[in-house]
């Protein structure tokens, strides 16, 4: 069995990512955390589950390993997959807790999915003013867990769907077991102001996708 966690901070930019997996099964249950980014797995957590147990892996952010690029284990956004012998359940929590900016207290929480398709749809996508930096804004986080690159296609529409002038297509091509991040604020066929929706499509090899949001004239927003 497996789960796949698009998007975790692995102490970037004062952002910290924590796992909460539950066996949900009455057997002892061995599961197996892999961190991917770049192709590698850059960390790997392996532990026993009690029947119905759970546990908590923490990737904590500490601010003097910030802008630490000599190591892989810090500044990056990676994704993660879940294996376990038994079906488990996985929520994957984010809290920014440093930092010199007003998003510190931000927060964002989503469960682990076993969504691998070739077709992902994003329900609501927002974006603001990249002028000021301010508005609520969305990014989604493409994860490609295969040994071989994907190229996505994200098309954006507006609340009148399909049948009404979209706002194009960005295409992204995601390395082997790495993650891609489309983030509005950098797309400039999306005017300010943006609030509609999104489809990610590989047609070719499958993938999973979440998406966050945050309102950055909220203080302490989260998603």
């Amino acid at each position: 069995y497996v789960l796949f966690a698009p998007l975790v901070s692995m102490d970037y930019n004062g952002w910290n990512t924590g796992f909460s997996v539950a066996n949900l099964v009455s057997a002892d249950n061995n599961i197996n955390i892999q961190y991917v980014h770049n192709g590698n797995a850059i960390q790997v957590l392996t532990q026993r589950l009690s029947a119905h147990g759970m546990i908590t892996a923490y990737r904590p952010s500490q601010p003097d390993q910030d802008q630490n690029q000599q190591n892989v284990m810090f500044d990056q956004v990676a994704g993660a997959l879940i294996l376990s012998d038994y079906p488990v359940a996985a929520a994957v929590d984010a809290v920014k807790y440093f930092g010199n900016d007003n998003n510190v207290g931000q927060a964002m929480t989503y469960n682990a999915t076993a969504a691998l398709s070739t077709a992902q749809a994003m329900p609501l996508v927002q974006k603001g003013n990249p002028a000021t930096g301010m508005g609520a804004t969305s990014g989604l986080a493409l994860l490609n867990p295969l040994p071989l690159p994907n190229s996505m296609a994200v098309t954006w529409l507006n609340q009148s769907g399909y049948n009404a002038a979209n706002f194009g297509t960005s295409t992204i091509i995601v390395p082997a077991q790495s993650i891609g991040i489309a983030y509005t604020m950098t797309q400039h066929n999306l005017p300010n102001g943006y609030y509609g929706s999104a489809v990610a499509m590989s047609y070719v090899l499958p993938f999973v996708a979440v998406t966050a949001n945050v309102d950055y004239q909220v203080q302490g927003a989260g998603s």
